[in-house]
């Protein structure tokens, strides 16, 4: 009896092996979606930007209006993505005074 658990146990191991060497264990989108993230960052341009220095009770909102003289020409949850995707993923609550960042600029 303990030969044939043996042997079955075997069987689903190498199996299991075998499934996973062929078809993987990841899904198709899943394995291929890190490539297809890094090669549509290269496509995309730039984003253009200027550099400014916090002062006292500014904000990353307050700057940037200050940079487009108004409100801004697109929508406040873009211009904190593209904030932090130029600063380095540095959220816009956590700026600190006497430092410079990268505030996006649109036309």
């Amino acid at each position: 009896m303990k030969k044939i658990a043996i042997f079955v146990a075997a069987l689903i191991i190498l199996y299991s092996i075998y499934y996973d060497l062929t078809t993987g264990t990841l899904p198709v989108s899943m394995a291929t979606a890190g490539i297809e993230e890094h090669k549509s960052k290269q496509d995309q341009p730039a984003i253009p930007y200027t550099t400014k220095k916090v002062k006292r009770g500014d904000t990353v909102l307050s700057i940037a209006e200050n940079i487009h003289d108004g409100p801004l020409p697109v929508p406040i949850e873009q211009m904190v993505d593209d904030f932090r995707e130029l600063n380095g993923q540095i959220e816009p609550n956590h700026i600190q005074i006497n430092e410079t960042y990268k505030f996006p600029v649109y036309k």
